[in-house]
């Protein structure tokens, strides 16, 4: 179960915590994870799971892969890492920083290519 999950009982906001909470499954998982898996590992119903994917993917914090079906972090969530085995499995874009200033950016392939 998720640190978001685990720490609210009754909120009059669930849906919230239970989207943070998918962010944090899918942020966690390099492959990815379908929606029965999602919904499976927040004891939610499949139903519930499609809806907050459908809201979060429309905003651009998850994407769908049309292969797999499995969904990924979209663009709009920022992963600050050092780990580039991370970066090379989850980002569509880097941005490299050294001393406090970005010295490149691009497409994760053109930038991990140079």
């Amino acid at each position: 179960m998720s640190k978001a999950l685990a720490t609210v009982k009754e909120t009059p906001s669930i849906a919230v915590v239970r989207a943070l909470a998918i962010l944090d499954m899918v942020g966690a998982r390099a492959t990815g994870l379908s929606n029965s898996e999602i919904a499976s590992r927040i004891k939610i119903p499949k139903s519930s799971a499609s809806y907050i994917l459908r809201a979060l993917e429309s905003a651009g914090y998850v994407r769908r892969d049309r292969e797999s079906g499995k969904y990924h972090l979209g663009l709009a969530v920022v992963l600050i890492t050092h780990n580039l085995g991370i970066v090379a499995e989850t980002c569509d874009r880097v941005a490299v920083m050294y001393a406090g200033r970005i010295v490149e950016e691009g497409p994760v392939p053109a930038v991990f290519a140079a």
